[in-house]
């Protein structure tokens, strides 16, 4: 029976295996495609957005919003405020950001600009209001400000948690420039694993795939230098579990990294410590920027 068991067992590794590669060559042939161009990501970012804006609705795209209430009974207007809006914000999350992840980290101050200025936009509008209807709409515009400013910023601690589900100081995220020789250094969290949400069609294909929801403890890294191509990528801690089987395929060697521990004592940048700390060295490679070529050029090249 013992016998038995280990066979089943390996046999099992073995087809997970076999279905992690077969899954990873296709993300890397789609990794290749025009679909995952810079070009072509920000284009249907844009598109899915100013869709998904209308509905939230952001600015200027607001102006249908305080007719509808107006217009509306007052249980409609109550499902529009409570229900129909969040629709907006729930497929920026849900479809714009997964499809165009690049494109979403690029253009990531320019959402938060937009939710700023609903925010300020309509509460300033709704204390002009006489009309109760029009105050709600223009509320309500206000409030998916919020929303909206929420998804353009996010990055995990040492908790697993985003900073907004703990507090409201910005924490794990900031923007560094390199030194003239192109070296770069900052003071981060250890980051640990987490489970990817599961409410909807990823969490059915995973569990119709017999594979767990968690990524292992990474890092998120965009690097930009003119006249190179953009780059974002994600280290992994080497210590962390699911490295063999992340949820999204997103592991590399080559971007297994190792958290050296130090005792207490002066770190490299003269910081003195009272407690043991991490190190991490890793080199960052960008690709010189190749002259762009039109869709049409592209695929007469493919058939020569």
């Amino acid at each position: 029976v013992a016998a038995k068991t280990r066979h089943r067992s390996k046999s099992k590794k073995t087809g997970n295996k076999q279905v992690e590669k077969a899954a990873q060559a296709k993300v890397d042939r789609l990794k290749q495609s025009f679909f995952s161009s810079p070009a072509f990501q920000m284009t249907m970012f844009l598109l899915l957005f100013v869709g998904f804006a209308i509905k939230v609705p952001l600015f200027p795209f607001h102006t249908w919003l305080p007719d509808a209430h107006v217009e509306a009974p007052t249980p409609i207007s109550m499902i529009l405020a409570g229900v129909l809006l969040k629709l907006g914000g729930y497929g920026i999350l849900r479809i714009a950001y997964p499809i165009c992840p690049w494109a979403a980290e690029q253009l990531a101050w320019y959402v938060c600009l937009f939710g700023i200025i609903n925010i300020v936009y309509g509460a300033l509008a709704a204390m002009a209001q006489t009309d109760f209807k029009k105050l709600v709409a223009y509320s309500s515009i206000s409030h998916m400000g919020y929303v909206i400013l929420g998804i353009a910023v996010w990055s995990v601690d040492g908790g697993g948690y985003y900073d907004m589900q703990t507090s409201s100081e910005m924490r794990a995220r900031a923007k560094f420039r390199s030194d003239e020789a192109g070296r770069y250094w900052f003071w981060s969290i250890r980051p640990r694993h987490y489970p990817i949400p599961t409410d909807g069609p990823v969490g059915a294909m995973l569990e119709a795939m017999g594979r767990h929801c968690y990524r292992p403890a990474h890092m998120h890294l965009a690097v930009r230098a003119e006249g190179y191509v953009p780059l974002t990528t994600q280290l992994f801690d080497a210590q962390s579990e699911f490295l063999d089987s992340d949820a999204v395929f997103g592991v590399r060697d080559s971007l297994i990294v190792e958290f050296q521990k130090h005792a207490p004592g002066a770190a490299a940048d003269g910081r003195a410590l009272s407690v043991p700390y991490y190190t991490v060295d890793f080199d960052l490679r960008l690709a010189p920027e190749k002259p762009r070529r039109s869709l049409a050029a592209a695929q007469r090249a493919e058939l020569a």
